[in-house]
């Protein structure tokens, strides 16, 4: 017995292999991690599949602003964030096996996406990342922000909305999760108020009616929110003559706490 420990030990300390307690101590340290976003990019137009979002969210987590400094031009370096498939499988509690797939599909498509913002009758559109590159056979991802999105994650000193990660690490719903940023974004008041138009463009939800957005967009984020966040959630839909305009949301932190998942 005392060889076969000592032989482990050893193993160990050769391979770096981290002990369960290390693991844990990594998870929890990068579920703390703050996600930080500007207000304005929170009610930004854009679409992104779950895997993507998870991957965004992970690398502005990971993102240190303090290296990118106010410098006009920052080095490309220092806006690369990597990413391994161990980190996504703890953080996001899937299998590391489903990890790298995921991992490999989102760094393939997150190239393209955009985001479109609307200040008045300007209409900005920009992409999240200006490089992704997956290192096939060694599980990680490299993403370079672009330099249009970066002032929106870093430097970041009013009109902000932040939260940590472990907030959103149980979610399974892209919807869930933006919902959960608008309310952060009002999380003083515990009031949110918004037009039916401006979340259906904010989503990119492909409806146009309102039961379609109830039945298949709010009810199950606001659902899986109760379950799963530290959120007590109310919310009523607000007509003018015979139509849904606006939206209101009332939420609070649950007195029980945040449930296990």
């Amino acid at each position: 017995m005392g060889d076969t420990s000592l032989w482990q030990s050893l193993m160990t300390q050769e391979l770096n292999i981290p002990t369960l307690a290390e693991d844990i101590v990594s998870k929890s340290k990068q579920l703390d991690n703050l996600v930080s976003k500007s207000n304005s990019l929170v009610r930004a137009s854009y679409k992104l599949t779950l895997q993507e979002q998870r991957l965004v969210l992970l690398a502005i987590s990971k993102l240190d602003s303090r290296k990118i400094g106010s410098h006009p031009n920052p080095k490309h370096d220092q806006m690369k964030v990597r990413i391994s498939a161990i980190d996504f499988a703890e953080v996001w509690g899937i299998s590391p096996k489903k990890a790298y797939e995921e991992l490999r599909e989102a760094s393939n498509e997150l190239f393209e996406r955009k985001i479109t913002e609307i200040d008045g009758k300007k209409v900005s559109k920009m992409r999240w990342v200006s490089k992704s590159e997956y290192h096939d056979g060694e599980g990680w991802v490299s993403l370079t922000f672009s330099l249009d999105v970066l002032p929106f994650i870093t430097l970041l000193r009013d009109k902000f909305t932040s939260y940590k990660l472990s907030m959103v690490s149980g979610l399974r719903s892209v919807y869930s999760i933006r919902l959960f940023e608008l309310f952060a974004q009002f999380q003083d008041t515990g009031i949110l108020r918004i037009h039916l138009e401006d979340l259906t463009n904010m989503l990119e939800a492909p409806y146009t009616r309102y039961t379609d957005m109830a039945r298949r967009v709010i009810r199950p984020a606001v659902e899986e929110l109760r379950l799963k966040s530290n959120l007590e959630i109310e919310w009523r839909a607000i007509t003018e003559g015979r139509s849904v305009k606006t939206l209101e949301f009332k939420f609070k932190e649950a007195a029980q706490g945040k449930l296990d998942l």
